[in-house]
């Protein structure tokens, strides 16, 4: 399972921000893109200077096949071998 883009972006941000995943993120069974993940990417990339970050921003996903979903942050992907599958954070 690959990711063609992963953007993110938020509605006090002018311009969304690429986040990079490493390749050794994409094996079977992993959980992506908990907003923990998303923070975590934020604040890691060299190459992000600002960023908004709360509970209302949304990620584009554009898949393999370039199919594109939109993730907000009560979604998170679960890896599968050739797919993954988008689950909805349990509420407390």
């Amino acid at each position: 399972m690959e990711f063609f883009a992963v953007q993110y972006m938020h509605g006090r941000m002018q311009h969304p921000i690429q986040l990079h995943l490493d390749k050794d993120m994409l094996y079977l069974g992993n959980e992506l893109f908990r907003p923990a993940f998303v923070l975590w990417m934020l604040e890691n990339d060299r190459f992000i200077n600002e960023y908004v970050f709360d509970e209302n921003y949304v990620l584009t996903v554009l898949d393999q096949n370039i199919e594109e979903y939109h993730l907000t942050s009560d979604q998170y992907i679960v890896l599968g071998e050739d797919d993954f599958v988008v689950k909805r954070i349990a509420e407390k």
